[in-house]
């Protein structure tokens, strides 16, 4: 009787096993005997541990991309940063540069100003002196002999002739 239950047993497997069980429900965690003995034999279980193989190596591969991915994101940061600061040295540069030509405009314009006025006093003063010069030179036309009068128009066209020359270096100034 033994034998007998030992054939229908085995029957039973044989005939269980022939069932067809997908690999993703092949779960060794899970089920009853019949159902693991029935994914054994038909290789049910190889075929989960291949699909989980091959996820492993598809996963792996993909970490592997992602991880060069980031590798070459992190290089391309850093060259970023880099290039960032370089780029804000060069504006603090420009920045100081800027001010120094601001700070040489403003000298210059006061400077100018300064050279205008004088100018202008110089100006002022050359036509005092021709006007000086007019009146002498009437009073010499009507004292022709008066060597004091003479001498005093020479020396008011020396006046008038050293502030040309001052007009003219101010205005080569500026």
């Amino acid at each position: 009787m033994t034998l007998t239950r030992l054939l229908a047993a085995a029957t039973a497997v044989a005939a269980l096993s022939g069932c067809a069980v997908a690999p993703e429900n092949c779960d060794p965690n899970q089920g009853n005997l019949f159902n693991t003995v029935g994914a054994m034999t038909s290789g049910c279980y190889d075929q989960r541990i291949a699909n989980k193989q091959g996820e492993l190596s598809r996963t792996q591969a993909l970490t592997a991309e992602l991880q060069a991915s980031n590798a070459t994101l992190t290089q391309q940061n850093a060259t970023a940063s880099l290039e960032n600061a370089v780029a804000r040295e060069d504006l603090a540069t420009l920045e100081a540069e800027r001010r120094k030509l601001e700070g040489d405009i403003a000298r210059l314009q006061a400077r100018t100003d300064a050279q205008r006025k004088q100018k202008q006093a110089l100006e002022k003063r050359a036509a005092a002196v021709q006007a000086d010069i007019g009146k002498a030179q009437q009073q010499a036309a009507a004292n022709p002999g008066d060597a004091a009068l003479q001498a005093e128009v020479v020396r008011l066209r020396q006046v008038r002739d050293a502030l040309a020359a001052a007009v003219a270096a101010a205005l080569a100034a500026q």
